[in-house]
């Protein structure tokens, strides 16, 4: 897995241990807490993954497996992670309510009314898409690594469930385009760069181009970053607000079935 060290980190912060590639949160000096966001919908072997520090510093970004993802969260000592995937199945809330009509969690179909986009997690194993259940398996593991969901406990190691596309739509304020497209993604990174997190404009990239690079077929894509990784970005920077803008968030759906945290429309 291939982590990117953010272009205005100091020496010590892009410093990388020999084995995995990630930054080495114990020896910046004042590492504070850490943001992290883990999505794991974009295919079996790979998740996008991201980290952000308090002043919104990129500590890390990237895509690969779970288990580097994994290996990263578990070095923090205060660090808030926030996952794009239901930690559990439904609870039947929401098909009590609607007569067995709908078959997903409460926060999922407030979200449906919003007209936020949205996935819907079914009641049973079987019924699952491969990548919730890889979500599953995740919020596992980050448990097992002694981290709690979000005010549940006193660990210095919380969860959060994030809605990245979701967000993206909340920013925006618009009609969002295609997110694996080029200019879905450029979309995207600008609504991060005005946010203030530590990415690079992407209205650079339109001055990259030229006759020459058009011709050959040479455009700078290397300057925005790719769908997984945004998508983590958001869910990382959902994760500072829980800690920086409370009072702009909000909780959808039962705890029970799992709460998911979003940025005030």
């Amino acid at each position: 897995m291939q982590f990117t060290p953010a272009i205005n980190c100091t020496h010590v912060e892009v410093l990388y241990t020999l084995t995995m590639g990630l930054p080495l949160e114990d020896q910046i000096l004042n590492p504070g807490v850490s943001f992290i966001g883990i999505d794991p919908s974009w295919g079996e072997r790979t998740v996008g993954y991201a980290a952000i520090d308090h002043e919104l510093q990129l500590t890390a970004i990237g895509q690969g497996k779970m288990k580097d993802a994994l290996a990263f969260a578990g070095g923090r000592h205060n660090a808030i992670v926030a996952v794009h995937a239901p930690p559990r199945l439904n609870q039947g809330v929401v098909r009590k309510m609607t007569g067995n009509q709908l078959d997903m969690r409460l926060g999922e179909e407030q979200m449906h009314q919003r007209e936020l986009s949205i996935y819907k997690t079914p009641s049973q194993m079987s019924e699952c898409k491969r990548w919730m259940v890889k979500g599953f398996t995740l919020y596992q593991r980050l448990f097992e690594l002694g981290y709690q969901f979000n005010k549940s406990g006193d660990s210095a190691k919380q969860i959060i469930e994030a809605a990245p596309e979701a967000c993206f739509q909340i920013w925006s304020q618009g009609k969002l385009l295609n997110k694996r497209s080029l200019e879905g993604r450029i979309q995207r990174q600008l609504l991060l760069y005005e946010l203030g997190l530590d990415v690079s404009d992407p209205m650079h990239f339109f001055q990259e181009i030229t006759r020459h690079r058009i011709s050959m077929g040479m455009l700078p894509k290397e300057m925005i970053l790719r769908p997984a990784e945004l998508n983590a970005l958001a869910g990382a920077y959902t994760a500072w607000m829980v800690v920086n803008q409370s009072e702009n968030i909000e909780l959808l759906g039962d705890a029970e079935e799992g709460q998911i945290t979003l940025p005030r429309e």
